[in-house]
């Protein structure tokens, strides 16, 4: 009996330590867990992927499918060199022949660099391709990341995504009748260009009638000869007597090449115009 009662409580001592076990085991994973949810873990990595598609690219091509890593974000670095034409980011849905393009970017006699095409989310039998040429030549290099973005951006424009210009300068010019001047905004940096958010035109004194117009040219002193391409225009009645507010947003048709905004006041009057702008990357 000796014996047999030994066997019981060695088993009954056995089952304890067991239980004590993995009670502790219990509670020391539920401690990581917390511990991990709390901060993400060192090990945590981000697949990402680069490659160059083209290298001064002067006719229209498409590149090959790009590399699938699961990425949510893919980026498009444009680098142009007069070039007029433009660059699209598209995708062939899975059973189809056809490609969609997800982004377009449109050039006109730019050499700007960088700029970005972004786009968010997961497309499988994605490509690039320079869809149109018509003079001067493109380089672009590809990057994805598994890391997200937002499928949609905060603003778009004829070149693509971009986040809206928030206007921080203001600047004020007299600008007598009978001629064209330039507007005395900051000069904008390489790679950088003007863009009003809007304008104000008053005159002290009722206009004769007639036109005002903005219209940009490079350099600054062609202002004088009313040379240069036109982005905005009013007719001014004499019959004007309260300030003509324009809350349009206005640009260089030609941001790389034209870079100067001058203001023409043929009203009959002197114009006391009021610009709110921002000087910004061109990409």
């Amino acid at each position: 009996m000796g014996s047999r009662e030994t066997a019981s409580t060695f088993a009954k001592v056995i089952a304890v330590v067991m239980l004590l076990f993995l009670l502790i085991a219990a509670i020391v994973g539920v401690s990581n867990w917390r511990v991990q949810a709390q901060g993400a873990p060192a090990t945590t990595q981000i697949a990402t992927y680069s490659i160059r598609l083209f290298t001064n690219q002067a006719v229209p091509a498409a590149s090959n499918i790009l590399r699938d890593i699961g990425q949510g974000t893919n980026i498009l670095t444009v680098c142009n060199s007069n070039f007029i034409g433009s660059v699209d980011l598209e995708w062939e849905p899975q059973g189809t022949t056809t490609f969609l393009p997800l982004q377009t970017a449109q050039y006109n006699s730019d050499s700007g660099c960088p700029h970005t095409i972004v786009v968010g989310g997961y497309y499988p039998n994605l490509r690039a391709r320079v869809v149109t040429t018509a003079g001067g030549n493109t380089t672009i290099n590809y990057t994805a990341s598994a890391a997200p973005v937002h499928p949609v951006p905060a603003g778009i424009s004829s070149n693509g995504p971009t986040p809206p210009p928030v206007c921080d300068q203001q600047v004020s010019s007299a600008f007598p009748t009978g001629g064209t001047n330039t507007v005395g905004v900051l000069a904008a940096a390489p790679n950088q260009i003007t863009v009003f958010c809007g304008f104000t035109i008053s005159y002290t004194a009722a206009p004769t009638g007639g036109n005002v117009n903005f219209n940009w040219v490079t350099p600054p002193t062609l202002c004088s000869t009313g040379s240069g391409v036109q982005s905005w225009s009013m007719s001014i009645p004499s019959t004007l007597t309260a300030p003509v507010v324009v809350p349009l947003p206005q640009r260089s048709p030609i941001p790389n090449q034209l870079t100067q905004p001058c203001f023409t006041n043929n009203s009959g009057a002197t114009a006391l115009v009021t610009v709110s702008y921002a000087t910004i990357s061109s990409t």
